[in-house]
């Protein structure tokens, strides 16, 4: 199972491979805990977690999910918002639609804001609008009320968050880890790299919890 000692060491090993800077992402959880609230995650409604990505069937998929806990990665958040309105929970590190991620915000949507090295500009931007009802996390180590809850991106992290909270069922929607959502700016070969890495923590995270890592708009792991 994943623990921070075992997660230490994929960090580490992500860090390498990207040539990221620790000491920034802790700097960062530094600038975010001034403005989060405490790292406690909502309690559980239901048996299954719907995870949405931004994957290219995305408008198609969202539409048949019933019931259940949906959890947006903030790539997804206005494709899912113009479809369905607000979800349960947004996990974000601050490049979705923000107008979006803060306006469900005011309707009750739990917000998750991931520090890291990239994106400390956004969370000094966005200040005034996070606020400590908000839960923030990082990759590195827990810094006072940031919480490390595992993973990389926002969409296995937003994986993982549904694992710590106890869902019996874990349903990935519009999950595509070979195809590069050009939708943001930045390189595609970055993008595609952290997509491998995505899919290979997600694997880790089936493997843990004994299911298979399948294929397609709809992955229960």
């Amino acid at each position: 199972m994943m623990d921070l000692a075992r997660w230490m060491s994929i960090y580490g090993s992500i860090t390498d491979d990207f040539g990221f800077y620790p000491c920034m992402d802790h700097r960062s959880s530094m600038i975010l805990s001034n403005f989060v609230g405490d790292p406690d995650l909502p309690v559980k409604r239901g048996r299954t977690a719907y995870v949405i990505g931004n994957g290219p069937a995305i408008r198609e998929a969202v539409p048949s999910i019933s019931g259940g806990y949906s959890i947006v990665a903030d790539s997804a958040i206005l494709a899912y918002w113009s479809i369905r309105g607000c979800p349960d929970m947004i996990v974000t590190d601050l490049d979705g639609d923000l107008e979006s991620i803060f306006e469900c915000a005011h309707q009750g949507s739990t917000i998750v804001i991931h520090g890291h090295g990239d994106n400390i500009h956004r969370i000094i931007e966005n200040r005034e609008r996070i606020s400590r009802a908000m839960v923030g996390t990082t990759q590195n180590l827990p810094f006072r009320n940031v919480a490390n809850f595992f993973g990389f991106t926002d969409g296995d992290r937003a994986a993982y968050i549904a694992h710590r909270m106890g869902f019996e069922r874990i349903v990935l929607v519009s999950f595509d880890f070979h195809h590069v959502n050009r939708t943001k700016q930045g390189s595609a070969a970055m993008k595609a790299k952290k997509l491998k890495w995505a899919e290979a923590l997600l694997a880790m995270l089936a493997a843990d919890r004994g299911s298979p890592m399948g294929v397609g708009d709809f992955i229960e792991i």
